[in-house]
């Protein structure tokens, strides 16, 4: 790899890197808010989690919680899915689930 392919690697490490600081950063203000309710800053943050993804346009995001589910705009399920269950005091109290509507080719970039 030559410098200049490295250094736009790294560029596009950084920014990638950056989207999701913001992402977090918006979904701890959400949390943080002591008089939003719990569905309000769970419909944010359907709306926080995409822009953090590689491909926000075609990212599609499910919160389950506490039995009620949100879901984004045109949601549906597609076998290209990552899920996380959370887990507090031994109990599943969220699932969480980022579908892409069509498989992508991801650019990768491995850093240590």
């Amino acid at each position: 790899m030559d410098e200049r392919q490295d250094s736009e690697n790294s560029v596009w490490y950084l920014r990638e890197r950056a989207k999701e600081l913001d992402c977090l950063y918006r979904v701890e203000e959400l949390l943080l808010d002591p008089d939003a309710e719990v569905s309000d800053a769970c419909r944010g943050i359907l709306k926080f989690i995409p822009l953090a993804w590689q491909f926000p346009q075609i990212c599609r995001i499910r919160i389950s919680l506490n039995g009620e589910i949100f879901e984004s705009l045109e949601f549906k399920e597609s076998p290209w899915v990552i899920s996380v269950e959370i887990v507090a005091s031994g109990v599943t109290v969220e699932k969480s689930a980022s579908f892409t509507h069509k498989k992508c080719r991801a650019r990768i970039s491995v850093r240590s």
